[in-house]
């Protein structure tokens, strides 16, 4: 899993403005998917997971590393080889 690439071109000189905008859900909030979005033909590709113990977990060592590694290791449902 990795972030999409994006990239904007603008047809004239002009001035263009990004926003990052981010949302810290409350402690003990659980992210999980949906129940209608689960069934045998589409299992679960992460498990229950807790948003600060991930947060916690990306936080060890004293930098953030919320990328596709952390993700996988902290909320995969799938064992990791």
């Amino acid at each position: 899993m990795h972030a999409a690439n994006h990239r904007v071109m603008l047809r004239r000189n002009e001035y263009r403005y990004s926003l990052g905008t981010f949302a810290v859900p409350v402690k003990g909030t659980i992210i999980k998917a949906a129940k209608e979005m689960v069934d045998e033909e589409h299992p679960r590709v992460f498990k229950d997971t807790d948003f600060m113990d991930f947060v916690d977990y990306a936080n060890a060592g004293g930098s953030l590393l919320f990328d596709s590694e952390a993700v996988l290791i902290c909320c995969s449902s799938q064992k990791l080889s």
